[in-house]
């Protein structure tokens, strides 16, 4: 891609951040940002960049990507956006402009709207004139055909009437700079998005706090207060048409593409939206399941203020035609995702929020990526994660526990952390007692002597082993839903087609690629497979199918792509062939042991026998609960941080545990 000079409007927005996350590296971007009292507008752009990045999976690494933007005081409220004479100097001969800055808020006014969608658009076409740019990049909506239904093309609207505000102030910036690139010779593109959401890749919200994400907070806050007064079934306005959801990172795809192609004379208009138009009831039985509600039931002529700049969305009819390809389409297990992942992060924030990142050097060599909360002054805990998961699980229990403790956490080396490239992975020991070396790599890292130490499934049987090795260091020990496949104890379906399939998947990345291709590629094929292949691809999707649909975003990403499918093989081949029976009886500090009888990861009998080998050892089993019963149940966490902050006085679960 040829590199571009770039003026960009809205880069500390939700989709300016994450496009400048992936274009300042590309291009020689100024970064237009409105000032703040007390905050330069380097930091802002420092601290957008941040939250862009934790919300992929693994974190975007944005080391150095700072020293390529220029960060231009200015605002888009007055003419030439403020800049004095000397900046609009320094900026002349810039190839384009991408604009990305609006009003989003729901409950801005008609005035508000228009300053900022229409004004500012009028302000930065006069500043686009002076300094001689030849094209004009702008991000709009695919809702500015208003109350219109049916096909929607990719062309200038003429709506009669629109659903808010944002919507009719997004139609007059398109038509004004139309009206004005025509009459300057400028290249005009306009971008239109649908409902733009967090990636695709991790389902977080991406730091946004709009669109879905808004419609979550308000209804969140109703059912609240619906509950409060005995009511399990919410009533709202709207009917129950279809919206159209689009990943931000396939907006951007998009977005990039279009800003790599040449210059075209006149006005395009581009759809950027999903392939499929989400039905607004099965969104709503969504939500209501996660709100612990009933129902949710749309119906017309029912108000309410708060969700008056939603309900034109619910009643959407729109079918948004696209000239590109496809992007993949929004499932229903997607869209689970996103409502499971949104919530947790409206009720414990994002990792930007709870967590303080680290990036620390490994003694042999390499990064590791750890994880902090909490005041350093408390006693420290170690959260040792299972092969492959993002830190999102430990949110939760994370926030459970800073309360009375330090938490450190990290990426599993290999994968989430994919730092290095193939022969670098290759070349690297993925035993267990590598991963052990982690635990204490990161304790030294942090000044820890003595800390209490919990790992949850394969991460469980590395914290014991950890303790095993350092008596003295474990202070007390926390063995949630561990994967022990010890010597003659039962396995899952799950652990049997692990210790079945991944060796053979381990072989070679050309295995890992069919079989990547056989099961997790999107891509449709046309070929029939063979008896062999179809009973393989059955066991892979049995092994994968475990969990609750709502937490596929929790365990995606081994499964992610070719590299991923590989080094997870790999890593859980060589953890098979681990022994825990010959050193579990080494552990001397205080453990507790957490397993379900309905957990299908890992089959509880693995750690009941790894709790008789314990000296001293307690042990939990759920009677209902799954492999994410540390996740999704309060009292379990209750119990894991009592137990890890003072062992001896820790009380047992209720009966309906046992």
């Amino acid at each position: 891609m040829t590199q571009k000079r770039i003026l960009m409007t809205g880069a500390t927005g939700f989709i300016g951040s994450h496009l400048l996350l992936r274009a300042a590296g590309s291009h020689a971007v100024h970064a237009l940002v409105r000032g703040r009292a007390g905050e330069s507008p380097r930091d802002r752009l420092a601290e957008a960049l941040h939250k862009a990045a934790c919300s992929y999976r693994p974190v975007a690494d944005t080391t150095g990507l700072l020293d390529r933007v220029e960060a231009i005081e200015g605002d888009l409220d007055v003419p030439l956006l403020g800049m004095s004479d000397a900046t609009r100097e320094a900026l002349a001969g810039i190839d384009e402009i991408w604009h990305v800055g609006a009003s989003l808020q729901p409950f801005d006014d008609e005035h508000c709207a228009s300053q900022v969608n229409v004004a500012g658009t009028r302000h930065l076409l006069e500043l686009a004139r002076e300094l001689g740019v030849r094209r004009f990049v702008m991000v709009s909506t695919a809702y500015v055909a208003g109350t219109m239904d049916g096909r929607v093309p990719e062309a200038l609207h003429h709506a009669a009437s629109f659903n808010n505000d944002y919507e009719r102030s997004k139609a007059q910036a398109e038509h004004l700079a139309e009206q004005f690139c025509a009459q300057h010779g400028i290249a005009l593109d306009i971008l239109r998005p649908s409902v733009v959401v967090g990636p695709r890749s991790s389902k977080t919200t991406g730091g946004s706090r709009t669109g879905l994400y808004g419609l979550m907070r308000e209804l969140q806050r109703i059912a609240k207060a619906a509950r409060r007064a005995g009511q399990d079934v919410l009533v709202l306005p709207g009917r129950e048409g279809r919206i159209n959801f689009v990943p931000v990172d396939d907006m951007l795809d998009d977005f990039l593409a279009i800003a790599g192609e040449p210059a075209t004379p006149g006005c395009r208009v581009h759809h950027l939206v999903n392939s499929r138009d989400f039905p607004v009831a099965v969104l709503m039985d969504m939500l209501a399941g996660r709100l612990g509600l009933s129902a949710i039931r749309l119906q017309e002529g029912t108000q309410s203020e708060r969700l008056r700049f939603y309900e034109g969305y619910t009643r959407n009819d729109k079918l948004f035609e696209r000239a590109r390809a496809p992007h993949a389409e929004m499932s229903d297990a997607d869209m689970l995702n996103y409502v499971e992942a949104g919530l947790r992060e409206l009720k414990y924030g994002g990792l930007d929020e709870l967590f303080r990142m680290h990036r620390l050097q490994r003694p042999g060599g390499g990064e590791l990526v750890a994880y902090e909360c909490g005041d350093a002054g408390k006693p420290a805990v170690l959260l040792a994660n299972a092969y492959g998961m993002p830190v999102d699980v430990w949110f939760p229990l994370a926030v459970a526990l800073r309360r009375t403790h330090r938490v450190l956490t990290w990426d599993c080396r290999g994968l989430p952390d994919m730092s290095g490239d193939a022969q670098q992975f290759d070349a690297m020991d993925v035993g267990t007692d590598t991963y052990v070396d982690d635990v204490f790599t990161v304790a030294r890292a942090f000044g820890v002597e003595q800390a209490a130490l919990a790992g949850w499934s394969t991460g469980a049987l590395v914290a014991a082993k950890a303790a095993a090795r350092a008596p003295g260091f474990v202070t007390s020990l926390a063995l949630l839903h561990g994967s022990f496949m010890l010597k003659g104890s039962e396995l899952s379906k799950f652990q049997k087609n692990m210790k079945l399939l991944m060796p053979k998947v381990a072989s070679s990345r050309g295995t890992a690629r069919m079989m990547f291709n056989m099961v997790f590629s999107q891509e449709q094929r046309s070929f029939m497979f063979s008896w062999a292949d179809q009973m393989l691809k059955r066991k892979v999707e049995q092994m994968m199918g475990q969990t609750d649909p709502a937490y596929q975003h929790l365990i995606a990403m081994p499964t992610r792509g070719v590299e991923e499918v590989y080094r997870y093989a790999r890593m859980v081949t060589r953890f098979v062939d681990d022994a825990p029976e010959k050193w579990l009886g080494r552990i001397a500090a205080p453990t507790l042991l957490v397993t379900a009888h309905g957990d299908s990861t890992a089959h509880p009998d693995g750690t009941c026998r790894a709790a008789a080998l314990i000296p001293g050892a307690q042990l939990e089993v759920a009677r209902d609960g799954d492999h994410f019963t540390f996740y999704n149940r309060q009292d379990l966490r209750e119990r894991v941080v009592s137990f890890l902050r003072e062992p001896a006085a820790a009380m047992p679960l209720a009966a309906s545990w046992q």
